[in-house]
């Protein structure tokens, strides 16, 4: 079974990474390098994988329990890659040794929605027989996500954020690159399966679980001994990351709780609409070749519109799902 199963956990692992690291810019060629093949495909593919499948063990996903998985994939920011303890980009708001923009836009932001749910939901969509992420969706966000208009919009804004990291023409390389990957192991994927099976029954469990999870903690270790170790800050920093880290823990054990208990609506499948997807591409790449000619002031617009309104969204929604939990006292019982 793993043998049918490793192509669609290569193709998870991989739009995972497009969105997250190719569109950013951070690694925009992450699928032609040896950094990338053997640290950033690895660092996405084994949070995306693990914390899907600790999910599906308890319940098919709600939206707090998706979004608050991909919470706790952004907190590897904090001992792997160092960002949350010190950034790389000068629009910072430090607080006693970690910064509050690093946390609100890559925790409750970027890596939720751009490294977890996106590229999961996208998976499911083009490789299986189910629909449980866009079921878990609300009703409201599904039926705007369905819209032509926003899905464009989408496509143009996440262009401009590739093309602003980026010199002229190179975010449109670095996006036919991507998407030849992306599109080559999704059609690799379909010819082999043919998107019979339901994402449930693709992703990892029992010992292959285990095994997974165990990569990922040898992961976490080596990468937070060799990986920039002088940038750790004193024990009143880390704190504050281990108390977040505790806080969704809890929150994700809670919203499991919760959707074991509730039923939620069941997304019927439809074929894949082939010129919907290859209408958002073009426009994507459209926009990552002509927003590489914008003056510089517009390209570092990009860079600040994705950290304060995605931290805007990232902290309306953290509100949204614990308050959806219900009270702490309830967790006792």
């Amino acid at each position: 079974m793993i043998k049918r199963r490793w192509l669609f956990w290569l193709l998870a692992a991989a739009l995972s990474v497009f969105f997250a690291e190719v569109i950013s810019g951070s690694s925009a060629f992450a699928f032609f390098d040896a950094w990338g093949l053997l640290v950033i495909l690895p660092l996405y593919g084994l949070h995306l994988l693990v914390l899907a499948s600790f999910i599906y063990k308890r319940a098919r996903p709600s939206w707090p329990a998706l979004f608050l998985a991909g919470a706790l994939f952004g907190l590897y920011e904090a001992y792997i890659t160092k960002v949350l303890f010190l950034p790389p980009w000068d629009l910072r708001l430090p607080f006693a040794g970690v910064d509050l923009l690093a946390i609100t836009t890559l925790v409750l932001w970027w890596h939720p929605f751009i490294s977890f749910i996106l590229p999961l939901g996208l998976a499911e969509y083009l490789g299986t027989s189910s629909r449980d992420v866009a079921a878990a969706l609300p009703a409201g966000l599904r039926r705007l996500f369905g819209r032509r208009w926003l899905q464009f919009s989408l496509a143009g804004l996440l262009g401009w954020m590739q093309a602003s990291s980026m010199p002229a023409g190179g975010g449109l390389l670095a996006g036919l690159g991507g998407l030849a990957i992306v599109g080559g192991l999704t059609w690799l994927w379909r010819r082999q399966a043919g998107a019979k099976q339901a994402l449930a029954d693709l992703l990892p469990s029992g010992r292959t679980q285990t095994i997974l999870l165990s990569l990922l903690v040898f992961y976490y270790v080596w990468t937070t001994i060799f990986l920039r170790p002088e940038v750790i800050p004193g024990l009143g920093a880390q704190l504050i990351i281990w108390l977040i880290y505790a806080f969704f823990i809890w929150a994700l054990h809670r919203a499991l709780q919760q959707a074991a208990e509730q039923t939620r609506p069941v997304v019927t499948p439809r074929p894949i609409d082939g010129v919907r997807v290859a209408e958002v591409a073009f426009v994507y790449l459209l926009s990552s070749f002509l927003c590489g000619y914008l003056p510089p002031d517009f390209k570092t617009l990009s860079f600040a519109v994705n950290i304060l309104f995605g931290s805007l969204i990232g902290l309306f929604v953290l509100f949204r799902a614990v308050a959806s939990l219900g009270p702490l006292k309830e967790s006792a019982s």
